[in-house]
């Protein structure tokens, strides 16, 4: 990150009095517009609103949605196609919900309330696999909260239609 902040210094020729300042989520906003800063680096979702009042650079990163399978409802055969016929959690309402019911229609989908009642399904076994955040995933089936109980699946999804197209993303979403 530290590299892309001395980026920003140099294209904004600021250089000599550049400083990179850490402040919450909430202060970013009132930051800028009160002049005590020239550039963001957060994911902050964009807006005809927001996009009238800051310039956004392109997507500067994209988040997949990923599959993560309990290895004991699944065994060895760790990819999408053995999921046919048992059953998928996601949390509902969400945009993976979306994405897991368009690009896998067939699949037999659970909803869930929220992410951990989703996650302690996986865990127990009522659920072979979840369709959600890919990094979250990353981290929760590497994670102690696992307990080793699950793995990764294949696959990475995007969908800029549904789920936009990355961080700091400045196309309109139709």
């Amino acid at each position: 990150m530290w590299i892309w902040c001395g980026e920003i210094c140099r294209e904004l020729d600021i250089d000599a009095k550049c400083q990179i300042q850490a402040v919450t989520f909430a202060e970013l906003q009132p930051a800028l517009e009160g002049g005590q800063g020239e550039a963001v680096i957060a994911g902050i979702g964009t807006s005809s609103e927001l996009r009238q009042r800051f310039a956004f650079s392109r997507a500067f990163m994209k988040l997949p949605a990923r599959f993560a399978a309990n290895r004991q409802a699944m065994g060895n055969a760790l990819s999408v196609a053995p999921l046919a016929g048992k059953p998928v959690g996601t949390v509902s309402g969400t945009t993976h919900e979306a994405m897991l019911k368009a690009f896998f229609p067939k699949l037999e989908t659970r909803s869930f309330p929220s992410r951990d009642v989703m996650l302690d399904a996986l865990k127990q076994g009522s659920v072979a696999a979840v369709f959600s955040d890919g990094m979250q995933l990353s981290f929760w089936t590497a994670g102690s909260d696992a307990g080793n109980c699950c793995a990764l699946i294949d696959g990475a999804y995007f969908s800029p239609a549904l789920s936009g197209r990355g961080a700091g993303d400045h196309e309109p979403q139709g």
